[in-house]
């Protein structure tokens, strides 16, 4: 069953049905729909396909597939910028803060007034750097939690054929999902910041609300 959903605040008057918003901003994505599907032929079909049916949880495709080196170069290219961006093991983010010489210089008042004693600038910046990485490292733990380097590849393979790819964090599974482009529309102001999403996707009936 295919429904659709959106991940910005709509209008409640807006007479216009979501399915026919995304049927007309469908119309813009198109050129950029059929340069990602070329260049999905030439690397790996499977990855961008809208004339994909799905028959018994299997995958049938209209289109003639064809793989090879381009599959392979593909492959290599993620492989490699997926560790070069999330290296594995290792912090890929630190936290920081515009305001960091005023917080270092509270946290040095409130040494003093617990200390009674001076603290130089140095010592408030040591705390400071070692509050730091222990957050640093909470988030990096919560990070690595959730399923995103389970797909980070497929994100990147997404960026690298069609140059798109959404990916939402939903909150109450700590997990992401994304959606290719064939599966989500988007409408932007005139300096590129989203004013609204659709998003299409086959959900089972218990799903819906």
């Amino acid at each position: 069953m295919s429904t659709f959903d959106t991940i910005v605040d709509s209008d409640e008057d807006d007479e216009i049905s979501l399915k026919k918003r995304y049927e007309e901003l469908a119309m813009d994505r198109e050129p950029f729909l059929e340069y990602g599907e070329l260049c999905a032929k030439a690397t790996i079909p499977t990855a961008l396909n809208r004339n994909a049916t799905r028959n018994d949880g299997s995958m049938h495709f209209t289109d003639e597939c064809y793989q090879g080196v381009g599959k392979r170069g593909l492959l290599t290219l993620t492989g490699r910028l997926a560790q070069a961006l999330f290296p594995i093991g290792k912090s890929f983010f630190k936290l920081q803060s515009k305001q960091e010489d005023a917080l270092i210089e509270a946290l040095r008042a409130k040494l003093e007034l617990q200390s009674q004693q001076p603290v130089d600038t140095s010592q408030a910046r040591e705390m400071y750097d070692l509050i730091i990485n222990k957050y640093n490292k909470m988030l990096f733990n919560e990070f690595e939690a959730t399923n995103f380097r389970a797909i980070a590849n497929e994100l990147i393979t997404q960026l690298l054929i069609a140059g798109n790819v959404l990916v939402v964090y939903r909150d109450k599974i700590a997990k992401f999902k994304y959606y290719k482009l064939d599966e989500y529309v988007v409408s932007r102001d005139r300096y590129g910041e989203p004013l609204e999403i659709i998003i299409e996707e086959e959900v089972y009936y218990h799903e819906l609300p």
